[in-house]
């Protein structure tokens, strides 16, 4: 999972012709979160599935 958020990781090493995914959604959903102040993180367990977990403040941080 610590590569799950870099650009061109996929879930599965095997090559599949049928999809189009490359590998840039979750890299992309992260570097938006962040720009905006918040956070995205993952917890995953055989028993309780996989979540993905977005944080963003309420407010727009102050420029400094």
């Amino acid at each position: 999972m610590g590569l799950l958020f870099q650009p061109l990781q996929r879930a599965s090493g095997e090559v599949d012709h049928g999809s189009r995914s490359i590998g840039l959604g979750l890299y992309i959903v992260k570097q938006l979160v962040e720009a905006h102040g918040g956070t995205v993180t993952v917890t995953s367990t055989a028993e309780a599935g996989t979540t993905f977990t977005v944080r963003l403040p309420r407010h727009v941080p102050a420029m400094p």
